[in-house]
C-alpha cells in the first residue's frame, strides 16, 4: 500500500473517531518519514483526544521544529500546554500563533484564558475582545466577557440572541448555582443537556445540583455519566466517590478516590474525603497520613484541621491536636471548634493538668467573649458557674448532628436503663433534656402521653425524628419546670451533671415521680465542678434533698454510667414515687 493511500485511510480512520486504528498507521508511515510534521500533528491531536497530553506536547513541540511557521502546529501545542496548567508555556504559543495569523481569533480568546488562569483580568478582558473584535458573533469569547463581570443578565441577553449554544446555558446555571438559586440553575442546566448530552462538564453541574437539591439518586447517575465520558474528570470522580462512601460502599470509593489521585495526587479534596473513609474504617494510620498530605497542600483549611486533630486526639496526641483546633478557630471561628477544644484540653488535664492549664488562661485571654473557654478554665479551677444556660444550648446545638455516635463512643447506657425502670410507668412522662430522643427509644411505643423538653433546638429536632414524642418543647428545665406543667413522671437522664445546687430542681419537682441520673462524687462534698465540664454530685447530698422534700420509696443503683479516655465513670440512677 502506498503511503499516500495509507494516509488518506488514515486520516479517514482519525475522522471517524477510531483513533487507535488511525494512529497505527501514521506510525506506519512516520517510521518511514520520520520528520514529517503533518504527521506528527495528527498524531499528537489524537493524543489531545486521548487526554495524553504530554505526549501530545511531545508531538506537536517536534511538528512546529519542523515547520516553525505553521500557525496550526502552534496553536495545537499551545492548546496541550493549557492543558497541562502550564500557562506561560502555553501562553508563548498563543502569542506566536497571532503573530504568524493576526486573524486567528481562537488563538486571542486562549490568550485571554491564559490570562484569566494567571488572574491577570485586564489582559483577558483585553484578549477577549480582540476575538470578539474579529468574530463579533464568537460565542465563546462572549460568554467570557460576560463571565468576567460575573454578569447573568448579559450572558441571558446572549442566550436569546444566540440560538441553541449550550455553552451560553450552561455559564448561566453556573453562576445560578453558585448564588444558590438551584430552581434556575436546574432549568438552565436541563436546556443545555438537551443540546449537548456529551459534556462531562455538563452532567457534572447537573450532578451538583441534583445533589444540592436531595436527588441523590440523578446525582449519582449524572456523577457516572460525567466519568463514563472524560475518565479523567476528576471532580466527578471524587464526587462518586463521595456518594459511595456515604452509601458506605467503602471499597467502591477507596477505589474511586485513587482514581481521582492518580489523575491529580495534589487534589486536595480527594486526599480529604479519602482520609475521612479510612477514619470511618478505623484505619488509623492510613487516615493520618492521608490527613498530612492534605495539611501540605492546603495548611489553613479548618475541616481539615478538626478531621486531623480530632483522630489525633483519639490517638492521645492531645497537644498536637489542640494545635490544629486553634488553627481551624482561627479561621473558622464557631462552637464545633470550641467544643473540640474544650474536650480536647480536658482529656490533657487528666495527664498534664499544668500544661491543660497554661493553654486554657492564654485561650479566655485572647477569647474571654467565648463561652466554652470561659467555661472550660472555670470548670479546670473547680470554680462555680452562675449561668449554664447559654453553654448548655450552645454545646447541645454544636453536638447535635454527630451526638449519638459521640455517645455510642463512650458506651452510654443511662437512656436505656432508665427506659428499662419506668417501663410500665402510667400517665404523662415529661423528659427533661430530651436530647436525640433515646429515653423516647428506650420506652414502649404505645406510651400514653411522652413530653420532651431540651434547650437545644436542633436537638429537638432529632427528637421528633423519632416520633415517640407527642410533645416536644424548648426550654431551659428550670424553666419550664416552673410552669408546672401537668405531668406524673419526671426523667432526667444524664441531665442534672450540667447543674450543681439541685434544691431549686428538686423543689420544682416535689409533686412527681421521678428517675433522674447523676455522676456520682466520692468527695465529702456535696457537688463539684468537674474538669469535663459537668457536675458530679454524691449520692449522700442526693438523699438528704430528696428526703427535705418529703419523697418517698427512693431508690438508688450505682452504674457505670460511660466511659470516659477509657476509664469507666460511675454514676447513680435515682427513682423517687415510682
Amino acid at each position: 500500500m502506498s503511503y499516500d493511500i495509507m494516509f488518506e485511510k488514515a486520516v479517514k480512520l482519525h475522522q471517524d473517531g477510531r483513533f487507535d486504528e488511525a494512529e497505527s498507521l501514521y506510525r506506519q508511515i512516520l517510521t518511514a518519514v520520520p520528520e514529517n510534521a503533518d504527521i506528527l500533528n495528527l498524531l499528537g491531536l489524537i493524543a489531545q483526544e486521548k487526554r495524553a497530553y504530554n505526549q501530545s506536547v511531545e508531538l506537536l513541540y517536534k511538528a512546529t521544529k519542523i515547520s516553525p511557521n505553521n500557525h496550526f502546529y502552534h496553536f495545537n501545542l499551545g492548546y496541550s500546554l493549557f492543558c497541562l496548567n502550564k500557562y506561560s508555556e502555553a501562553e508563548k504559543e498563543f502569542a506566536l500563533v497571532l503573530s504568524l495569523s493576526p486573524d486567528m481569533k481562537e488563538a486571542a480568546y486562549y490568550l485571554g484564558l491564559t490570562a484569566q488562569e494567571k488572574k491577570d483580568y485586564a489582559s483577558a478582558e483585553k484578549y477577549y475582545q480582540k476575538a470578539v473584535d474579529l468574530d463579533p458573533s464568537y460565542p465563546e469569547a462572549l460568554v467570557a466577557l460576560a463571565l468576567l463581570k460575573n454578569d447573568v443578565e448579559e450572558l441571558k441577553s446572549l442566550d436569546e440572541n444566540i440560538a441553541d449554544n449550550y455553552l451560553i446555558k450552561y455559564n448561566i446555571s453556573k453562576i445560578y448555582f453558585d448564588s444558590g438559586d438551584l430552581v434556575e440553575a436546574l432549568k438552565y442546566v436541563e436546556k443545555a443537556y438537551s443540546l449537548n448530552p456529551f459534556s462531562d462538564e455538563i452532567c457534572l453541574l447537573a450532578g451538583l445540583i441534583a445533589l444540592k437539591s436531595g436527588n441523590i439518586n440523578n446525582a449519582e447517575k449524572f456523577f457516572a455519566k460525567a466519568v463514563e465520558i472524560n475518565p479523567l474528570n476528576k471532580h466527578a470522580i471524587i464526587n462518586l466517590a463521595n456518594l459511595k462512601s456515604e452509601q458506605n460502599d467503602f471499597a467502591e470509593a477507596e477505589k474511586l478516590y485513587k482514581e481521582a489521585l492518580d489523575i491529580d495526587s495534589d487534589d486536595f479534596d480527594a486526599h480529604l474525603n479519602y482520609a475521612h473513609l479510612l477514619s470511618r474504617q478505623s484505619r488509623t494510620t492510613e487516615a493520618l497520613e492521608e490527613y498530612r498530605k492534605a495539611v501540605i497542600i492546603d495548611p489553613k483549611n479548618p475541616t481539615l484541621s478538626i478531621n486531623l486533630g480530632v483522630l489525633l486526639a483519639e490517638q492521645k496526641e492531645y497537644e498536637e491536636a489542640i494545635s490544629l483546633f486553634f488553627n481551624a478557630l482561627n479561621e473558622e471561628n464557631n462552637n464545633l471548634v470550641s467544643v473540640h477544644i474544650s474536650e480536647t484540653l480536658t482529656l490533657l488535664a487528666q495527664n498534664d493538668f499544668d500544661t491543660a492549664m497554661k493553654i486554657a488562661e492564654n485561650w479566655h485571654k485572647t477569647m474571654p467573649e467565648n463561652i466554652f473557654a470561659t467555661h472550660l478554665l472555670s470548670s479546670l479551677k473547680g470554680e462555680k458557674i452562675e449561668d449554664n444556660q447559654v453553654y448548655t444550648e450552645n454545646l447541645f446545638d454544636t453536638f447535635a448532628d454527630n451526638y449519638d455516635e459521640v455517645l455510642r463512643k463512650i458506651d452510654y447506657s443511662v437512656a436505656r436503663r432508665v427506659g428499662a425502670i419506668i417501663q410500665n410507668v402510667e400517665g404523662t412522662v415529661v423528659d427533661l433534656g430530651c436530647g436525640s430522643g433515646l429515653v423516647g427509644l428506650a420506652l414502649k411505643a404505645d406510651l400514653p402521653a411522652l413530653i420532651g423538653v431540651d434547650i437545644s433546638a436542633k436537638m429537638l429536632e432529632k427528637a421528633e425524628k423519632t416520633r415517640r414524642y407527642t410533645k416536644l418543647i424548648k426550654s431551659d428545665i428550670i424553666e419550664f419546670l416552673k410552669t408546672k406543667p401537668k405531668a406524673d413522671v419526671l426523667v432526667a437522664a444524664d441531665v442534672l451533671c450540667y447543674f450543681g445546687d439541685l434544691s431549686e430542681f428538686f423543689h420544682l419537682a416535689q409533686n412527681y415521680k421521678l428517675c433522674f441520673s447523676v455522676e456520682a462524687l466520692e468527695k465529702s462534698q456535696d457537688y463539684a465542678l468537674l474538669a469535663s465540664g459537668r457536675y458530679a454530685h454524691s449520692k449522700e447530698y442526693i438523699e438528704r434533698l430528696l428526703a427535705e422534700k418529703s419523697f418517698k420509696n427512693i431508690k438508688c443503683l450505682e452504674e457505670t454510667i460511660r466511659y470516659e479516655n477509657g476509664a469507666p465513670i460511675k454514676g447513680y440512677i435515682f427513682t423517687a414515687g415510682i
